[in-house]
């Protein structure tokens, strides 16, 4: 592990606008292997997701205190974690013995499998701040075919759930909020159409639609809004806000398509949509019913991926002037306005960088970020990212301390 401090003036090509961005940034390894991906972080700045060993396995890892911990397998040869909350409490998959894929739950520094009973493989997603737990399991119809399905269960009771479906053969799992609630996708009776659905611990219920065939929930926050995508008659797909059991177009930016792919505590929901023409898109947020661009960073294209409480936006962003051998799509992170190039900063703090995935990046709510980054010797790993308080705000809360030293000693007695 490496931890290194840099703060240095970025361009920022958004309305003109340049920003000064100070980070921390901790270089996360690998269990002994060539590879590290990531799936999740809390709000703690602890990483989960798969690491290759020195045998070449992949296996779940937690990174938590600046090392990166093995969870170890449920007797397969690989595990990959993909959830965690803040208490550190971690979820994911995992091969048995028998070479099928379990859902586990690790905890004091214990993998536990939670796998449904009856069912043939399966895996968990997320994990809410109550230890609630959501996932997808693999089973068989009389006639043989196979049959997904969600479940949850709790950490606290051992209860597992079945998710069912809106009639149809299929659900899957997509998010879980802190009161228990389950969005996703499911189809219809006849397996046509697949609609999003809230489950709410008991029951089931459909979202709706735009009036065309189709529609998904990608995420869900504390109030129960849920955000995603939906077709319309003629086929084309807009995002959607589901509120109070009503179903809300968010529209585009004057293309014909759109996408949500998260909501935070606010109700602010980020999401990619098109332009005029369709031929570029754009990142937006959308807050209070109204859709603004986020911009790029001097390119065509963006697409937001991720909000926190905070407001602060990650995502990729199409460059202007790539340089030779670099991508044109860089991670850029998002805040009051400006938006930042972290793929430039990664680079350029880091000489060992050849490249950062922009498709691979995650955001916590105190403005942590993760990301992906391939090395000149072909390896892969990570960075995480902590803001830092900028020089002269440093130096200002410095004289400020001094300040108030000062005056105590002059107001000692004697």
């Amino acid at each position: 592990m490496m931890k290194v401090f840099c703060g240095f003036f970025l361009a920022c090509t958004v309305a003109g606008a340049a920003a000064q961005e100070h980070w921390s940034a901790e270089q996360i390894g690998t269990l002994g292997g060539w590879y590290t991906s990531a799936a999740a972080l809390n709000d703690r700045g602890e990483v989960v997701g798969v690491s290759s060993n020195v045998e070449h396995d992949n296996h779940a890892f937690l990174y938590s205190g600046g090392r990166l911990h093995d969870l170890g397998t449920l007797g397969g040869t690989a595990s990959g974690a993909t959830g965690i909350n803040n208490a550190g409490q971690v979820v994911g998959w995992s091969f048995g013995s028998d070479g099928g894929h379990r859902a586990f739950l690790y905890g004091a520094g214990r993998m536990q499998d939670i796998t449904p009973a009856g069912v043939e493989h399966a895996g968990a997603l997320a994990i809410n701040q109550r230890g609630q737990v959501a996932g997808w399991s693999q089973t068989r119809s009389a006639d043989g075919a196979v049959q997904w399905r969600g479940f949850t269960h709790s950490s606290s009771t051992g209860a597992t759930t079945a998710i069912g479906t809106l009639g149809g053969a299929h659900s899957h799992v997509r998010a879980i909020n802190n009161t228990g609630q389950v969005v996703g996708e499911s189809n219809l009776s006849g397996n046509g159409e697949s609609h999003a659905y809230l489950h709410d611990g008991s029951s089931m219920t459909a979202l709706g639609h735009l009036g065309g065939a189709q529609s998904g929930a990608t995420a869900i926050n504390e109030a129960g809004d849920v955000v995603g995508h939906a077709s319309l008659p003629d086929g084309e797909q807009h995002a959607f806000l589901w509120r109070d059991g009503t179903l809300t177009d968010m529209g585009t930016l004057g293309g014909t398509q759109s996408r949500a792919a998260d909501i935070n505590d606010r109700g602010q929901a980020v999401g990619h949509a098109s332009l005029a023409g369709d031929e570029t898109f754009r990142a937006f947020l959308f807050d209070q019913g109204r859709m603004t661009d986020l911009g790029t960073l001097g390119g065509a294209s963006s697409q937001a991926l991720g909000i926190n409480s905070l407001g602060q936006v990650v995502g990729w962003a199409e460059i202007g002037s790539p340089a030779p051998g670099e991508t044109n799509r860089h991670v850029f992170f998002y805040d009051n306005g400006v938006m930042t190039d972290l793929t430039r900063w990664v680079m350029r703090s880091f000489d060992i960088v050849a490249d950062v995935d922009p498709y691979s990046v995650l955001l916590n709510d105190v403005g942590q970020v993760v990301l992906s980054a391939t090395f000149h010797t072909g390896d892969r790993g990570l960075f995480l990212l902590s803001p830092a308080p900028e020089p002269l705000t440093y130096a200002l809360m410095l004289a400020g301390l001094a300040a108030l030293a000062a005056l105590r000693r002059r107001q000692r007695p004697g």
